[in-house]
């Protein structure tokens, strides 16, 4: 949308912090999906079927709540600031 848009000069813009909000959640479930689970965490699946690792499962809900609340919260502020709530 950013290209279509021609919208990139948002990036440069203080008032379009949202953008960069949405930009870093996106980067953050990235690296979660493609380069931590499949990589660092490879037994992660088999740790947790075995029942050996419960706190290893306590941690993990822990990030993914985490992540939780911080992607619903950039979505609130992007709807906001899509809509013009943060510039006049």
């Amino acid at each position: 949308m950013t290209y279509k848009l021609e919208a990139w000069s948002r990036f440069s813009q203080l008032q379009f912090f949202w953008m960069h909000a949405m930009v870093f959640v996106w980067s953050l479930f990235f690296l979660a999906l493609f380069v931590i689970e499949p990589f660092i965490l490879r037994n992660h699946g088999r740790m947790v079927k075995d029942g050996h690792s419960i706190t290893n499962l306590r941690k993990t809900q822990i990030v993914h709540s985490i992540i939780l609340v911080l992607s619903l919260t950039t979505l609130v502020i992007s709807v906001l600031g899509a809509h013009g709530f943060f510039y006049s």
